[in-house]
């Protein structure tokens, strides 16, 4: 996978695509490698890009494709080898142990030698080395949603999209959430997020693309290069937020977890 292109997307959610678009004219093209971050408040359009980005919204106009192909015209076998997907809402907790969980990323796959290291990987880059044996309804709300990003991760599929993927996890976890994607990024996939905390974006994504009301308004670079300015973060999320007393610099050592104090 070299390439996931959006050509003056117009999409629309649920079953009846003819109202009002979510996200419309999206013109955006992203590169195997890239750490990209979707910022803006609530909807603002973000699930609805990746869901588009899975194949399973076709644009009302324009296109969405992958290598020159829609999205929404793969195949499922297909769909199910290039893209690993963490959506926002999460099945409940039900009785199945987290390494079966974990073993569902490799669906598409057959088992053997690679699929047992896939998972295991996955189970130790999350910390859940010791929790195979574990049943998730046994687990924290935090535990819980690191076993569904290690189901993510063992996919290993070219592209990696996921949507709110720090939710339900302690700062000091989110913060590692963000190394991980990075070093998914390293390794050639494609990583597209759908985030709230621009923080943790600014501190982990190589690209910040912020969306108002399904329009793109900003493409920045993140990693350390550029600035996020008090005045974007209020046009995207309103006035009056901590950014009013203050700027981040993208990617600098000393970016806060939370509030505007500095140490």
């Amino acid at each position: 996978m070299d390439e996931l292109v959006f050509a003056g997307a117009r999409l629309a959610p649920g079953r009846d695509r003819r109202g009002a678009p979510a996200v419309d004219g999206l013109d955006l093209r992203l590169r195997a490698g890239e750490c990209v971050a979707l910022l803006g408040a609530n909807g603002a359009g973000k699930s609805t890009i990746l869901r588009a980005a899975l194949g399973a919204l076709p644009p009302q106009a324009g296109s969405v494709t992958v290598d020159g192909v829609s999205t929404h015209r793969l195949s499922r076998p297909m769909a199910a080898r290039l893209f690993s997907w963490l959506p926002q809402e999460r099945p409940l907790a039900f009785p199945i142990r987290v390494g079966e969980l974990v073993k569902l990323g490799r669906f598409a796959h057959p088992p053997g030698a690679e699929t047992d290291q896939a998972v295991a990987e996955a189970l130790a880059r999350t910390g859940l080395d010791g929790f195979r044996a574990r049943r998730l309804d046994s687990l924290s709300g935090g535990e819980r949603a690191r076993a569904h990003l290690a189901r993510a991760l063992a996919t290993r599929a070219p592209v990696l999209l996921v949507d709110e993927p720090n939710a339900a996890l302690d700062p000091g976890f989110a913060w590692e959430l963000g190394a991980i994607l990075q070093a998914e990024a390293a390794r050639g996939t494609l990583v597209l997020a759908a985030l709230h905390d621009w923080r943790l974006a600014a501190r982990f994504a190589s690209r910040l693309v912020f969306l108002k009301a399904g329009r793109l308004i900003a493409d920045r670079p993140g990693g350390g290069i550029g600035a996020i300015g008090a005045d974007l973060l209020a046009d995207i999320y309103g006035p009056g937020g901590e950014w009013a007393e203050w700027e981040i610099d993208v990617g600098r050592d000393q970016l806060p977890s939370s509030g505007p104090d500095r140490t």
